[in-house]
């Protein structure tokens, strides 16, 4: 397979800047072209080394005998010099056309007629192409050179194209061209390199069929070290798909790795830093674009191609003009800043006046301000104690305030509470006066009715009286205790440990709790207290005298502290 890669160059100059302008500033592109410039400067390094591939190739020429091993040699040299240096790799075809047909290798003979049109296409020798050619039977060639005629076939129509001046035509290729490229890649094993590559080179025809070729092509080059020709063309090819996708980052990225493989490998024939040599242009930067245009006209005057090297010219003027262009942007500009930088000198030079005069003002109206900012410090301070003892007062009216506040919602809940128990009392009078209203009515049914022992035995008994109290007991243990859920507890921290009042399980308050309950209801007088709990004086005042007896507080103080249970000063 020879070198393909001149076909496009001019197509892909033709194209507008890619759709992210600023693909340039990617961090990774821009390694890879400062790889490239550093690359460049180790020419003569790369140049070494294939000077020392061709030497040791010469030494086993002169050193072989017979003509089998001669043409094998030349057909080594021809492979070194393709893409370095046109004349030499002619002059090695020449030597082995004359081997071949001393061997009787018709094949071989047809073999090196396709690489003569192969480097006279590439020099611009286009006619001499076309008869080397035509002189070449398709109907005796094998399978490798039918595809290597097909190839040199293609090579040599888009070479004409290109020198007959159809730079900007609307497809990469024409539909013959695609329609050999599509025979040979058919015709090529997946094994082969060059199926790759061919297979790249028909996925230009859109943006659909690059953008499935992209992830195959791009598997294959995982490994790449990017030091040879193939590695060249297949970065190459895979540059173009990606800015046939509009991937401008990618696209840059293989453009470099393209160029770098051609520099490594020592082409003559380069291509790929060519394009990024318009690349570049087209994006102003006109110093890399003039140092890989110079190189690649170098690089074509070294191997004699006549349709590269009036392209590469004309690309060389026009970047020497965008050159010329942006320098003169820059002296206008330069010159602009220099004209301000005078009128800013004098505005500055008058501003230093200003500045003497103003400072001389400040030297007095600074002294002026030390007088006053003493006298602002000391009301500062002043304001400061003011400060604090206002923030003194703030907290203390927060405090108050707060506890109004907590005051306010217990005397709501207080007032709740007790619209809630005169609701019960009304309730429970109601009840009452019913209960006497019934008992009346049940007495006179009996009187009417002439049930006068009935009568009597109803009033003599003390039952329902004892049922009434009970309930009206409950009732008080009820209210009380909502009112104070916490009495019980309260009282008996009045008491000593071991003397305390619990209630039994199906009572609320006992007798001497619901006497202090009333106590704590301002209720102190004991024959009130009595008729209220309908018992004797003697009992409540025993009752009293026996719980004083078992305080722990003093015994005379006991009521009064009874009577603060519940509130904030117990």
């Amino acid at each position: 397979m020879r070198n393909f890669v001149l076909i496009f160059v001019v197509l892909c100059f033709s194209g507008a800047a890619l759709a992210v302008p600023r693909a340039l500033d990617d961090a990774e592109v821009t390694g890879l072209l400062d790889s490239l410039d550093r690359e460049m400067l180790r020419q003569d390094y790369f140049l070494a080394r294939k000077q020392e591939r061709i030497h040791r190739l010469r030494e086993a020429m002169a050193a072989a005998a017979d003509y089998s091993r001669r043409f094998w040699v030349s057909r080594d040299l021809y492979e070194e010099y393709s893409t370095f240096d046109s004349d030499s790799a002619m002059a090695y075809l020449s030597m082995g056309h004359r081997l071949a047909s001393q061997m009787g290798r018709q094949d071989l003979v047809d073999e090196i007629r396709l690489d003569k049109c192969y480097i006279m296409s590439a020099t611009g020798l286009l006619d001499k192409a076309k008869n080397e050619l035509d002189s070449v039977d398709p109907g005796r060639l094998s399978e490798p050179l039918m595809i290597k005629y097909h190839e040199n076939r293609i090579f040599l129509m888009t070479h004409m194209g290109q020198f007959l001046g159809e730079e900007y035509p609307s497809r990469p290729y024409s539909m013959d061209v695609d329609n050999l490229l599509q025979d040979l890649n058919d015709s090529l094993p997946m094994t082969d390199s060059r199926y790759w590559w061919i297979l790249g080179w028909s996925a230009l025809r859109s943006p659909g069929t690059a953008a499935r070729v992209i992830p195959r092509l791009s598997e294959q080059m995982e490994h790449c070290g990017y030091d040879s020709r193939d590695d060249a063309r297949q970065a190459w090819i895979l540059a173009q798909l990606y800015k046939q996708v509009e991937d401008s980052v990618s696209y840059f990225k293989f453009l470099t790795l393209s160029a770098m493989s051609d520099l490594r490998s020592c082409n003559k024939e380069i291509a790929s830093l060519e394009e990024l040599s318009y690349e570049m242009l087209v994006r102003g930067r006109f110093e890399r674009a003039n140092n890989y245009i110079t190189y690649c006209i170098r690089s074509a005057n070294d191997y004699k191609s006549r349709t590269r090297v009036g392209h590469l010219s004309d690309l060389q003027h026009r970047i020497s003009e965008g050159y010329s262009d942006a320098l003169a942007h820059k002296a206008l500009q330069l010159k602009r800043v220099t004209v301000f930088m005078v009128v800013i000198l004098i505005v500055l030079l008058v501003a230093l006046a200003l500045i003497i005069w103003q400072v001389r003002s400040l030297r007095q109206s600074r002294r002026r301000l030390d007088h006053t900012n003493a006298e602002l410090n000391e009301r500062v301070a002043e304001l400061n104690e003011a400060r604090a003892s206002l923030k003194e007062a703030n907290e203390r009216l927060t405090e108050r305030y707060s506890s109004v506040r907590r005051d306010a919602r217990e005397l709501s809940e207080i007032n709740e509470a007790k619209e809630k128990y005169i609701a019960d009392i009304f309730a429970i009078c109601s009840n009452y006066i019913s209960k006497i209203d019934d008992f009346r009515k049940k007495i006179n049914c009996m009187i009417v009715a002439g049930r006068l022992d009935d009568v009597r035995a109803l009033t003599k008994t003390s039952e329902l009286s004892q049922g009434e109290l009970r309930e009206l007991y409950a009732n008080f243990d009820r209210i009380f205790l909502q009112i104070y859920p916490d009495f019980v507890a309260d009282f008996n921290t009045l008491l000593q440990p071991d003397k305390q009042i619990v209630p039994r399980k199906d009572e609320l308050l006992t007798t001497d709790l619901r006497i202090y309950a009333l106590v704590r209801l301002g209720l102190n007088d004991s024959v009130k207290i009595a008729k209220f709990l309908h018992c004797s004086v003697q009992t409540v005042y025993n009752t009293r005298m026996r719980t004083r007896n078992k305080a722990r507080v003093p015994r005379d103080e006991f009521a009064s502290y009874v009577r603060r249970l519940g509130t904030a000063d117990i």
